[in-house]
């Protein structure tokens, strides 16, 4: 290639790169986004592929199967799993959208805020709004 994709980074790439992208890892990342935004105080979040398969439950998303969830994390978004299980804050969500928290054992996923904003594509623009609000 011969341009850095610095060079060629432009508003409009960063636009469409925002749109195309698979339906499902959107899905997930706006659950995630969701479930940052509900907690003020919340850092970092930690979920298994059964939390996420729940809330797609909940919130009436079905056909999903948990290797193409698993295949998103680990390929898509590098992300790996705690090496054992372990303690983790669990975020589930009732029927009506309240989130309640529950502490839970398992091999989890973790995001901090700023990777859950970067997987919603935010650029400094929207980060310049989200600061000012």
């Amino acid at each position: 290639m011969w341009f850095t994709p610095e060079q060629i980074a432009t508003s409009s790439l960063l636009r469409v790169k925002r749109f195309n992208r698979n339906k499902l890892e959107s899905k997930i990342a706006h659950l995630l986004l969701l479930l940052i935004d509900s907690k003020e105080n919340t850092d970092c979040i930690c979920f298994c592929l059964s939390d996420i398969q729940d809330w797609f439950l909940k919130r009436g998303i079905r056909g999903y199967d948990s290797e193409v969830i698993k295949k998103i994390l680990q390929d898509n978004w590098k992300l790996k799993p705690a090496p054992n299980s372990i303690t983790y804050l669990q975020y589930r969500i009732g029927y009506d959208g309240t989130i309640y928290e529950f502490n839970q054992k398992g091999r989890f996923y973790q995001l901090t805020k700023s990777e859950v904003l970067n997987l919603n594509f935010f650029d400094e623009f929207d980060e310049k709004i989200i600061n000012s609000s």
